[in-house]
Order: structure tokens, then sequence, then C-alpha cells
């Protein structure tokens, strides 16, 4: 075979090239190549096509005044109005159809490159583009409190039993830890291992108050004062943080009673009945 290469690099001399060809057809056409003519039919880089009548061929020029390689994309420009057409060597054997629109199984656009130029038809392949649809695999995409099921992504909560001191760790992002216990103290992680939004959730199953506690200068609830908060046996509560502190929700309220006590004596009182006032009845 016959390579036009640099002499100093080895890479292919393509002919002088244009970058871009926009074609309406309504008869088959021959093109050529660049070096060698100067009208608007020729092989350009890319080449979209939109062909106005039906079965008509695009035919390439001589395979032999190419190198090996030479190349190039085309495209159909056409809607159901218009018609596919075929690509051919320069005899007119079939290289491609380009169809009209593309399905899941064909594509209206290729890209075509010489593997032999021994004969003026020369020998040429083609690659389709564009074909078929992408997608994304859902279990690959699946992080932490997320679950794959067939092509979807799911919301997925971990539960961890738990009943000695533990600190969490950004793995533990959507979990469930349930308590089980005596008294105890689990640790928030501290706010810069883990990103604004990440959350975990605690619940107490166990026998005695479960402590929660955050770490550093983080403090909870909007409470400077407050690193710590206490989970109530049979309670449970939401952990989440802004990137700087944690904020609680779903946590249950130690319920507290005020109440005074009167003593009221009755030494030597000799009547049957005593009547409280009206202040002594609210103790």
């Amino acid at each position: 075979m016959t390579y036009y290469v640099n002499p100093y690099t080895g890479s292919t001399i393509n002919p002088s090239q244009v970058g871009y060809e926009s074609l309406t057809i309504s008869q088959s056409t021959t093109l050529q190549w660049p070096i060698n003519g100067n009208n608007a039919n020729i092989v350009a880089n890319i080449i979209e096509v939109t062909a106005t009548a039906p079965n008509l061929n695009l035919i390439l020029p001589p395979a032999t005044q190419v190198s090996p390689g030479q190349a190039f994309i085309i495209r159909n420009l056409g809607t159901n109005a218009q018609y596919s057409f075929t690509v051919t060597d320069n005899s007119g054997n079939t290289i491609q159809t380009v169809p009209v629109s593309p399905t899941s199984t064909t594509t209206n656009t290729y890209y075509i490159y010489l593997t032999n130029n021994l004969t003026v038809n020369g020998i040429w392949s083609s690659i389709s583009l564009g074909i078929g649809t992408s997608s994304a695999s859902a279990s690959a995409l699946a992080g932490l409190g997320l679950k794959a099921i067939n092509t979807t992504l799911n919301t997925n909560t971990v539960v961890s039993l738990v009943s000695s001191a533990y600190t969490f760790t950004s793995n533990d992002r959507a979990a469930l830890y349930v308590w089980t216990g005596g008294a105890g103290t689990i640790t928030l992680p501290t706010v810069g291992s883990v990103n604004a939004g990440w959350y975990t959730i605690v619940k107490n199953d166990g026998a005695g108050i479960l402590t929660v506690s955050a770490q550093g200068s983080s403090y909870i609830d909007n409470v400077s004062t407050q690193t710590s908060v206490q989970i109530q046996i049979a309670n449970s509560s939401v952990f989440v943080t802004d990137g700087t502190n944690w904020f609680t929700y779903a946590l249950a309220q130690q319920n507290v009673f005020n109440y005074t006590q009167l003593l009221l004596s009755l030494t030597g009182n000799t009547n049957a009945t005593v009547t409280l006032t009206a202040a002594q009845a609210k103790n």
C-alpha cells in the first residue's frame, strides 16, 4: 500500500482538508478529495447530509489518492420527511447506510475510515457513534444511606446494636444505633470529619439513661453550654450537623413536675373534720 507520510514524524499526511461540509442531495452524488477539486461536494472532516429523495448514494473518490487512516464523520440530518442514504466506495459498493433517525439499535452518525488503498475502491470500515442509550449503575451510585434495588436507588438505614462506649465515624451516616446496655455514653464524630448534613439515629433500648456527647467546641441545639443530651429509656433521637454544631429532632424530653409540700399538724385538734384553705389545697 502507498502511505503518504511525514518523513520526519512518520504521521499520515492528509490531503488539504476541509473541516465541515453541509450537503443537500436530490440525486446520487460523487464526492472529491479537497486537493482534487474546488466544488462543494468534498470529503470534509465532518459531513452533514440531507437527502430529499429515496435510494441515493454518496460515492467516495478513489481510495488510491489518500493514505490508509483517511477518515471522516458523516451524519444524516434528515427528518421523517427526508430519507436515508448510502455511503459507497468509488464503484458504488455499499460501505454504510445512514438512516434518518436514530433508534435504540441504529444511529444517524458514523465514523468511516480507510484501511487499504491498494485499489480504487479501497477497503473501508465504519463505527457507529452515539448508538443506543447510556445508563448509570444504581449499585455503583449507592452510597451511605442508599441501597440499589434493581435499577433504582432507595433510602436505606443500617441497624447496629451497641452496649458499651462508642464514637461515631463518617461511615455511620444514616445508620440507626440501638443502645442495649445500662447507663452509658456514646460520642458524636467531630464536625470536621463529616460533611454538613451528616446525620445518625440513636435509640435507647437499654436499662439505663444514655448520654450522647459532642466533641470539641461543638454544642447541641443552639445552647452554647450544652455539649451532651440524655436519651431516656425507650426513646430516640436524630442527630444532624450543620458543619459547626449539632441539632436534634424527635428527642423526647424528660417531664419535670414542680410541687410544694404542706406539713399540717393536727396535734390537739379536737374537730373530727379539718377543712384546708385554698392556699393549703394547692400544696
